[in-house]
């Protein structure tokens, strides 16, 4: 009965986040978060100078052939270079916002656009958008009404508006959950929010770091904020990661020293971290989560979710899913069950 109600609470709750709090229902054994894992290579990202010149090659090929052509050339860029696949997110962020700059209008800037690299563009034009949009928050109301309620466009595009108002506010992360708090809908203001606490985590950020951080304390600022908690400790590995380069083990430790409510969520981002720094190859996922048994589940949900987020395929999780040991399988599979029910576009 138990299970019945917690899946109830999913289909029912505010943001993809809480999807998280299912899988921690389950008894947790104590953390036995381990510092043996193997050594993991670091996958290859551009340079700065690569990443330029890879963002002048599809704003070059969008100008002569339009967007649908650039991003065709991207697909194949990725597909031949590992270093363009592993940067594609924020290569698309500033793709975006060039865009919006070229078109000058949002409606136009999203007329084709596509959801690769976990919506990179479109989180990019809505930089664009608010950066020189006088009225704040009326173009807030505007964009993202003409998509459907549970659907991953529509997630995607609230968490592109959190991404949008820390570039707006150069980083000014109180500010931005204030405009977050905007949207009643507690979906949509929890996916805002889950955009601005990521970008507030960035280590990757091409023009300023929010100085909303403590490198001494990596939790900071989920410790002293009082609202959607869940997506503030998601997204905190992402900063324990940058600053100490992949360190897995290090990661999972900081989680076990979360909030008891918020550990599951920091464990749910230290796999979803994982898997958007290894998509060529992902084997090592299982000694990522497998290293500590109270982080397990959660750990394998969030790399399945980012596996899912990223191809936009169910079937093509479930085979992800299938390569990993029976019981990290079979949570793996459970979760894209879970997201797919969540959100209805995935195919």
């Amino acid at each position: 009965m138990k299970r019945a109600v917690s899946i109830l609470f999913l289909l029912l709750s505010c943001g993809i986040f809480s999807a998280v709090y299912f899988f921690n229902l389950r008894p947790q054994p104590p953390e036995t978060t381990q510092n043996n894992l193997p050594q993991i290579e670091l996958s290859p990202r551009l340079s700065n100078e690569e990443f330029q010149a890879e963002h002048l090659k599809l704003r070059t090929v969008a100008d002569a052939k339009g967007l649908q052509a650039a991003f065709e050339t991207l697909k194949s860029d990725m597909a031949q270079d590992e270093k363009v696949l592993n940067s594609c997110h924020e290569l698309l962020h500033v793709f975006g916002r060039s865009m919006f700059e070229k078109y000058g209008n949002f409606t136009e800037a999203v007329r084709y656009q596509d959801e690769v690299c976990v919506s990179g563009y479109i989180h990019g034009v809505l930089e664009g958008y608010l950066a020189v949009e006088p009225r704040i928050d009326v173009a807030l109301k505007e964009v993202c009404t003409d998509t459907e309620p549970g659907t991953y466009r529509r997630t995607s595009c609230y968490h592109g508006v959190g991404h949008a108002l820390m570039f707006y506010s150069q980083n000014n992360l109180p500010l931005s959950l204030e405009k977050c708090d905007l949207y009643r809908d507690p979906t949509d203001n929890s996916d805002c929010y889950s955009g601005a606490y990521m970008e507030n985590f960035n280590m990757d950020q091409k023009e300023h770091l929010s100085t909303y951080l403590d490198p001494s304390r990596p939790l900071y600022p989920c410790t002293v904020n009082t609202k959607n908690l869940d997506a503030c400790y998601a997204y905190a590995p992402l900063y324990f990661l940058g600053l100490h380069k992949d360190d897995y083990s290090g990661a999972l430790a900081v989680c076990d020293s979360a909030d008891k409510a918020y550990r599951a969520s920091c464990y749910f981002g230290v796999g979803f971290q994982y898997v958007r720094r290894h998509l060529k190859d992902i084997s090592s996922v299982q000694a990522v989560c497998d290293a500590s048994t109270a982080a397990r589940a959660s750990c394998i949900s969030g790399a399945a979710y980012y596996y899912l987020s990223y191809h936009l395929s169910k079937d093509k999780t479930r085979t992800m899913c299938s390569t990993l040991n029976l019981e990290d399988a079979a949570t793996c599979t459970e979760a894209v069950d879970t997201f797919s029910n969540l959100l209805k576009d995935f195919k």
